[in-house]
């Protein structure tokens, strides 16, 4: 009998985890699977451990070393299902990982592939502490031309999370014997260039990061192996299927659309830090400002700033410790040779296009998009349990009570029934939507509103719209409504425990249910179901009034000149009462040993969150910091800012919401210093984070504010918190023109002068 899946597990010298690995496997919910274990030469007792294994399922099987791809492409030709897994044997498999991967592949004939979201595991198969691993995988794409998108920049899909079919990974040619390590990467570009696929957002994997895995380790050939698996994807689809994909993400028409469309693709290309790409990025870039003429000669492209158009998703900015960028600088556009400027000098001329002949660009940017003047809406997001028996749900009482309010709110219900026979439908304020994630996804995009989500139901659905809700910008409340009250099982009460870390408030609507959310130690308000309308439309005010001043996530950068009197000098001015509760992340971006001691007892305390920045530079600490927490606002600041004193947010963050044109408050330092900002979350998403090429500091904050410009945004000047003299950061002058370069190529002008080229932070 043929199974529905096979699970294929290559090993090498992997005893202390392979038995785990393969104990997962049988351990499914779905029972009809088998398991092959093909070990690669291992020199360990990985076999001897495997032997004392009894199941009709499994089978072992031993060859001399022959690498991992040849060993998957081995283990293609022995599988019997439709359906296969790649669990490499240091990784392991949650019980219903396939019955759920299963489910979803064969909901649709046109999939290829489904993949989930793994919880990244240390080597004793705890949670990592270092978030970035976690960040690299946690994304959340729309489709197949999603992660079309976001793969040219990097691979975020995890591969021993991907159920795929069989006879399309061998359609396609299986694993390329040649790579290494991009082996994963390289056959899902294939697939999904004739198949569809889904990314499931539930933790269906254990991937187990020990320090010795094959992938955490970036080295020029493993950059060329990302390189040629890259450039294979671009030739086989061709640069206008691709530029038809970017297309597809602009609203925009007719030459307009095609152009952002090239500056899209160009833009992700130029992340992907490869410098194998850079031909295709001017190629793009020249043929977006003028295609191609009858005589086959192009206009020189002007390079626009990457944030212009809205980056490709998914996009964590920053890549995590274990697939840093390679030192060398990104050459995003080589110059064109004296002959071909002088060629397309001359094009210019014969078109009369007089205006533009210059081989340069000036510096001037495209126009910027229009933002509507005014606050920043108020939109709600009530995703509660369907009525029953005709008697209206909590969720769909405080929806009406809120749209009664004036205030724009989607009702969601999330039951199985509402799922199918929901339909979309608005009444004055109130919108009715069918609880489906993709929609829910696209409503939390609205970056320039104060958006708020309540959720009041507990499953891995609403665990993942909560986190992926907060990391945009999105106030996000549990509602532990007495539907959700008796969870059933032990994996309910760890979902719940999930959904309350995710959320920004906790709500309960009886004494009893308030209890139990006290044990979590978070303010909790108690807002009882009323008995009429009058009570219904108190409760919405309450609820209102409890949202009413934003969550502001407070990001400081330590740095190696930093001392333990700068840290309590620069938290004590931080943290006030008057201010509120803040959340306080703190980055470790090279202290000294005594300062790290003492940021490790803070965060004991729970003073702050603390995150260690392997890259060293405040790009990426900053990226870090929006990856790894959540909140309406951003403050970005380092050692050397100084709060002024109680009340130092209120009128800032006021300012910010009422007016939503306004993108940014900053504090621009001098030549050479650090700046602060203040800025909604949603605003520095949209933009693309920090560029981490400016690493190890020095135009980042010019650059970030140009682009936010480019959208259409106001940048002011915030007097607070003010700069303490510090000395100046030493940066190596060839970093220093690396960076010089970089900033160049995007903006078409020089970067802002400094007071002393070698000290510029």
């Amino acid at each position: 009998m043929t199974p529905r899946a096979t699970i294929l597990i290559p090993s090498f010298n992997h005893a202390p985890y392979v038995v785990e690995a393969v104990r997962s496997a049988l351990a499914q919910t779905e029972p009809d699977v088998e398991v092959l274990v093909i070990d690669d030469g291992s020199t360990d007792d990985s076999l001897a451990r495997l032997a004392e294994l009894r199941d009709p399922r499994l089978q072992v099987f031993a060859q001399a070393n022959m690498g991992l791809s040849r060993t998957l492409n081995r283990g293609l030709e022995l599988a019997r299902a439709r359906w296969v897994k790649f669990l490499p044997s240091d990784d392991a498999l949650e019980p219903e990982c396939i019955a759920r991967e299963l489910a979803a592949a064969e909901a649709d004939p046109r999939i290829g592939v489904v993949f989930a979201l793994p919880l990244v595991v240390d080597a004793a198969g705890a949670p990592l502490a270092d978030p970035a691993p976690q960040a690299w995988f946690d994304v959340t794409v729309g489709g197949r031309d999603d992660m079309l998108r976001g793969l040219l920049e990097r691979n975020f899909l995890c591969a021993p999370s991907a159920l795929f079919a069989r006879e399309r990974a061998r359609a396609v040619g299986g694993f390329d014997p040649s790579l290494v390590v991009a082996q994963d990467y390289d056959l899902w570009l294939k697939i999904l260039a004739d198949a569809e696929a889904v990314l499931l957002q539930e933790r269906l994997v254990r991937v187990r990061w020990h320090g010795a895995n094959q992938s955490a380790h970036v080295t020029p050939a493993t950059e060329a192996e990302r390189a040629r698996v890259v450039v294979g994807a671009l030739e086989r689809l061709g640069l206008e299927r691709w530029i038809e994909l970017f297309r597809d993400r602009d609203a925009a028409a007719g030459e307009d659309a095609e152009r952002r469309a090239r500056h899209a693709l160009a833009a992700a290309l130029e992340r992907a830090s490869l410098h194998e790409l850079a031909p295709y990025v001017q190629r793009l870039r020249d043929d977006a400002v003028s295609p191609p003429d009858a005589a086959g000669v192009s206009a020189p492209g002007v390079a626009s700033a990457a944030a212009a158009v809205t980056p490709a998703a998914p996009r964590p900015h920053a890549l995590p410790p274990h697939a840093s960028r390679t030192t060398a600088p990104v050459v995003a556009r080589e110059r064109p040779s004296l002959v071909a400027r002088l060629g397309r000098l001359v094009a210019r001329l014969v078109r009369g296009d007089r205006s533009r002949a210059r081989d340069h660009g000036d510096g001037a940017e495209p126009p910027a998009p229009t933002i509507p003047p005014g606050p920043r809406v108020e939109r709600w997001i009530v995703a509660g349990h369907a009525a029953k028996e005709g008697a209206p749900s909590r969720g769909e009482r405080l929806a009406r009570a809120l749209a009664a309010a004036g205030v724009e709110v989607t009702w969601v219900p999330h039951a199985e029934a509402a799922r199918n026979d929901v339909q979309p439908a608005r009444a004055g304020a109130l919108r009715v939507e069918p609880w489906n994630l993709a929609r829910l996804r696209a409503l939390l995009q609205d970056h320039d509103a104060r958006v708020r989500l309540v959720l009041q139901t507990v499953d891995a659905e609403a665990v993942a719209l909560a986190r992926e809700a907060r990391l945009r910008g999105v106030r996000v409340l549990y509602d532990k409504t007495e539907a959700a009250a008796a969870l059933t099982s032990w994996a309910d009460v760890e979902t719940e425990r999930a959904l309350v870390e995710a959320a920004d408030d906790l709500v309960g609507a009886s004494r009893p249910l308030v209890k139990q959310l006290a044990v979590h130690r978070r303010p909790v308000h108690l807002l009882p179901d009323p008995a009429d309308d009058a009570g219904w439309s108190a409760l919405a005010a309450s609820l209102r009034s409890v949202t009413a001043r934003p969550t502001v996530a407070v990001v400081v950068i330590f740095g190696a000149d930093t001392t333990v009197a700068d840290v309590a000098e620069c938290l004590g001015a931080v943290v006030t009462p008057a201010d509120g509760p803040l959340r306080v992340v703190a980055i470790d971006d090279g202290v000294s040993d005594a300062v790290l001691e003492d940021l490790d007892a803070r965060e004991e305390r729970r003073e702050l969150q603390l995150l260690r920045n392997p890259r060293r530079g405040p790009a990426s600490a900053r990226n870090l910091a929006l990856r790894a927490s959540g909140s309406e606002m951003v403050v970005l600041l380092d050692a050397r800012h100084r709060a002024p004193g109680p009340g130092w947010l209120a009128s800032a963050t006021a300012r910010l919401l009422g007016e939503r044109r306004l993108g940014a408050l900053v504090v621009r330092g001098a030549p050479g210093a650090s700046w602060a900002w203040l800025a909604p979350r949603a605003v520095l998403a949209r933009a693309g984070g920090f560029d981490e090429a400016y690493d190890p500091g020095t135009f980042e904050d010019h650059d970030l504010e140009r682009r936010l410009r480019s959208l259409g945004y106001e940048v002011a000047d915030w007097p607070a918190p003010a700069p303490r003299p510090a000395p100046a950061r030493t940066i190596p002058e060839a970093e220093l023109r690396r960076a010089a370069r970089h900033y160049e190529r995007r903006w078409r002008v020089p970067p802002p002068s400094t007071s002393d080229p070698a000290r510029v932070r």
